[in-house]
């Protein structure tokens, strides 16, 4: 079932990173901040999290920190940081919603979401985020719609991971709704409001 989410969430950028701090993946929704933003995430929380933020004697992190003037709400999946980047006052609870939904909308596609996963299905990351996001504000994640907006194929999982989760791809469904008319349903279905342009930088 989809949910609204009424409070806009504006993020200023959007950044996939490895556990080393290195950008995999970004997109620039706002001019209020700049690249070095994702070197202040490096440098204060990634290589501060066994001395803990600046300089502190414990590396236990909060998913908000406050650096400057700038917000950053971040998840870790695996071995990728999934950071947002904000200088408005947004609602963290809608912004985590939206991240979380992000998170679920990818492994539905290639199954987990890790550095080699990113680097092999950039374009499809890039096509599902000007779908999902505009001008920084949250549109859609709900998968039924999105599959039918992405044309871009995910790279082919390994044999092992394959049948585990083909049945609930949306290339999978796409194909199958071709094929006979019978679309396969995913239960991923949260609607996030908003708007956003972006920037590709690899």
């Amino acid at each position: 079932m989809a949910s609204a989410l009424t409070t806009p969430v504006c993020f200023s950028a959007l950044y996939f990173m490895n556990m080393r701090g290195d950008v995999l993946l970004e997109r620039q929704y706002r001019d209020d901040v700049t690249r070095q933003m994702a070197q202040a995430f490096k440098t204060e929380i990634i290589n501060g999290r066994e001395t803990g933020p600046r300089g502190g004697t414990t590396g236990m992190q909060t998913p908000v920190v406050n650096l400057g003037a700038c917000t950053f709400m971040y998840k870790r999946v695996q071995n990728v940081y999934i950071v947002a980047v904000t200088r408005a006052n947004a609602n963290a609870v809608m912004a985590f919603a939206f991240i979380d939904a992000l998170v679920e909308l990818l492994r539905s596609y290639f199954g987990k979401v890790t550095e080699k996963a990113l680097k092999q299905n950039f374009v499809v990351v890039y096509e599902l985020l000007d779908e999902m996001l505009d001008h920084g504000y949250a549109q859609s994640t709900n998968t039924d719609s999105l599959k039918n907006r992405v044309h871009n194929e995910p790279a082919p999982l390994p044999e092992k991971e394959k049948a585990r989760f083909v049945a609930s791809s949306p290339a999978s469904a796409r194909r199958s709704s071709r094929n006979d008319g019978t679309k396969i349903s995913n239960p991923l279905a949260v609607t996030v409001f908003a708007g956003m342009s972006a920037a590709m930088s690899l």
